[in-house]
């Protein structure tokens, strides 16, 4: 009993607490689907697509900011 009140409490000490992410709105989203479309003219490799630099830069951007990732960008 002690060692399952001691997990428990280093458990919580630690803040293992599964977060879920808030989505960003469709305005932020266009507004990072832009930037990235700028940014992969000099930035991606030649054997990665164009749509494929921009999914993953958006994707880095929204976690840098505390939003969830997406599947797809329209």
């Amino acid at each position: 009993m002690k060692k399952t009140f001691m997990t428990i409490a280093l458990l919580a000490s630690l803040g293992v607490v599964a977060e879920e992410l808030a989505p960003a709105d469709a305005e932020l989203l266009a507004e990072l689907k832009e930037y990235c479309q700028e940014v992969a003219e000099e930035e991606r490799s030649e054997d990665q697509s164009v749509d494929a630099f921009v999914l993953e830069c958006v994707n880095y951007e929204l976690e840098s900011m505390g939003y969830a990732q997406v599947a797809k960008i329209q």
